[in-house]
């Protein structure tokens, strides 16, 4: 199913979630497989997000691409990114939310007005169908809803590299 594509992440746009996810839905059933969404909000602080946004979605996106497999999905779901991780179980979703959580954290944002810097940072949640939900929305919901009783974890400490030098991932999510 052709899907637009989000211009400032490459990600597929939200309206993939309407017939793409349950297509996806539908080929785990069938095979009896699990499917993953893993959905990433990054941590901007409040006063620093009307500015920042945009960029740390892009950067989020370019090394979440880089972490991500070919056969997962990426879409841009408003200010946070979701993953249609197929043939994934919950481990391995958590898996790759921790590796991509590690790599953020490396990462630091300048805002160019007033050169505030802060790390970067995530919180993630993660739901399996059909073991979780069966339902299309319920499931969306309820991964909106986990994410909310997510702690932030502090990053760790150590060296990090400016955000504008995430190279482009080759490989389309």
């Amino acid at each position: 199913m052709p899907s637009r594509r989000d211009n400032l992440t490459n990600l597929l746009h939200e309206e993939y979630l309407e017939e793409g996810l349950e297509d996806e839905m539908s080929r785990a059933r069938r095979f009896g497989r699990d499917l993953s969404l893993l959905l990433l909000e990054p941590i901007i602080p409040e006063k620093l997000k009307p500015d920042m946004l945009y960029v740390v979605l892009k950067a989020l996106a370019r090394l979440s691409a880089k972490t991500t497999r070919q056969v997962d999905v990426g879409v841009r779901w408003g200010q946070q990114l979701l993953y249609v991780l197929p043939e994934t179980s919950d481990e391995g979703a958590r898996v790759a939310s921790g590796k991509i959580a590690e790599a953020f954290a490396r990462l630091s944002f300048t805002e160019p007005n007033t050169g505030e810097q802060f790390p970067g940072r995530i919180r993630s949640s993660v739901v399996v169908y059909p073991r979780d939900i069966e339902d299309r929305k319920a499931l969306l919901e309820n991964l909106r809803d986990h994410l909310k009783d997510v702690p932030v974890a502090e990053p760790p400490a150590g060296e990090t590299m400016p955000a504008e030098e995430v190279p482009a991932a080759s490989s389309e999510g």
